[in-house]
């Protein structure tokens, strides 16, 4: 383990009370030895086995969830079929059609009675025929988005009164599970897992291993992905314009991301907009919206199941903290475990370092606690482990996706998916 000096103690106690805010800019640590790679967290086992034994319900849970969503999923796919057909003017999307479902009949005789409306249009060419088409697509399309948000109503009711499974399920779902500790769970509970658990086979939908030491050799890194534009997604939520990369050793997972960070100017206060258009100017970048701000952002996600190694602190920094030069970018504190997520304008002399392709890690860090009596510090604070983000393709990749960010052409993609209101 690596003794942090006393001025990096000082700067953990006060990003203590600064959670989920990045330091400063040139916030230092210093003056450290380097942490093997290979020294496993002394908690890693007990951490590892208490959440293999809990996943065995939640995966009960789940299954027995998806098994009663399954019918209102299948409607939902339907539904949304059904006015894809529509929308196209073409049957043959859906056939054949149910003869008892209603909403199949209620489409089927929509497509008959619009063909006969349609040859009359031709034949006679009065507008009111066309009029009566449009009303009676629209009747029915209405008929559908009901239903829809019906079935999606029913659909939440029963996911709410599942209990909070969406906490449960982001500490299991593809999570590395410890097999005997699941097989010890299995002893009272019934779970698609135990079957797995208690199968030599490999592969499927869990993956297990017999040690839970061995968990900390298994690393895997993901390269710093190519930017692509702005765009809509399915659900139209704006998408892309981004790069990211990832680094997961056993199941501790740190994922880093750059994207813009949007605001709309009518919920920010004079101040607040001319900070965001100030940092556009220091940067030299070009972005013209009469509605939105834009800033330059890391994301970071650290997906950490609890202290692992009696850490109190994560911090995101540039190389190694045995640096005089190394730069903090952001810190949080060591919670009871699950993904902290966070979104916060760059600083500008981290886009420099990540342009110029300098690696982050995150490491787990003990601090130093005060005596009780005196209040001061007993010990220097320790590094106990840390995950490198790979620096494979981030320089080209950070370049490509601010030169996007800053040369206009996100400008341009945003008045074109956001037109702009007119009234701000």
């Amino acid at each position: 383990m690596r003794l942090l000096p006393p001025a990096a103690v000082v700067f953990a106690v006060v990003a203590t009370a600064t959670a989920f805010s990045p330091p400063a800019a040139g916030q230092d640590v210093a003056d450290s030895a380097a942490v093997p790679a290979t020294v496993v967290p002394s908690r890693l086992a007990q951490v590892e086995r208490t959440r293999s034994e809990t996943c065995v319900p939640v995966f009960a849970s789940m299954d027995d969830l998806d098994t009663a969503l399954a019918p209102l999923a299948e409607e939902a796919q339907r539904i949304q079929a059904l006015a894809r057909a529509m929308a196209l003017e073409d049957s043959a999307e859906v056939a054949p059609f149910s003869a008892t479902d209603s909403l199949d009949i209620l489409v089927r005789d929509w497509f008959r009675s619009d063909a006969a409306l349609a040859e009359r249009f031709v034949a006679s060419g009065d507008s009111a025929v066309l009029e009566q088409r449009a009303q009676e697509k629209e009747d029915v399309r209405a008929r559908l988005r009901s239903r829809l948000q019906e079935v999606g109503g029913q659909g939440r009711q029963m996911v709410t009164s599942a209990g909070d499974l969406e906490g449960a399920t982001e500490l299991c779902q593809n999570k590395i599970l410890v097999r005997d500790a699941v097989l010890a769970a299995c002893d009272t509970v019934e779970s698609p897992v135990c079957a797995a658990a208690r199968s030599d086979s490999v592969g499927g939908r869990f993956r297990f291993v017999d040690d839970p030491a061995a968990l900390w050799d298994v690393e895997s890194l993901s390269a710093w992905s190519d930017p692509g534009p702005l765009t809509r997604g399915p659900d139209g939520a704006l998408v892309g314009g981004r790069t990211a990369a990832a680094v997961r050793r056993g199941n501790v997972e740190v994922a880093v991301g750059i994207s813009p960070l949007l605001r709309s100017r009518s919920e920010l206060d004079s101040l607040e907009e001319a900070e965001f258009d100030a940092n556009l100017d220091s940067l030299g970048f070009t972005f013209q919206h009469p509605d939105l701000v834009m800033a330059p952002a890391l994301d970071i996600r650290v997906d950490v199941p609890a202290p692992l190694d009696g850490e109190t602190h994560y911090f995101l920094h540039f190389g190694d903290l045995s640096d005089p030069a190394t730069q903090v970018v952001w810190t949080t504190p060591a919670g009871a475990g699950g993904a902290v997520r966070t979104t916060f304008p760059a600083p500008p002399a981290a886009l420099i370092r990540l342009q110029g392709g300098e690696p982050l890690s995150l490491t787990a860090v003990q601090m130093a606690q005060p005596d009780s009596t005196s209040g001061e510090l007993q010990a220097e604070a320790e590094a106990r482990y840390t995950l490198g983000i790979s620096p494979v393709a981030q320089a080209p990749a950070v370049r490509a996706v601010l030169g996007y960010m800053g040369g206009g052409r996100l400008s341009q993609d945003l008045n074109r998916l956001v037109p702009p209101s007119g009234g701000g």
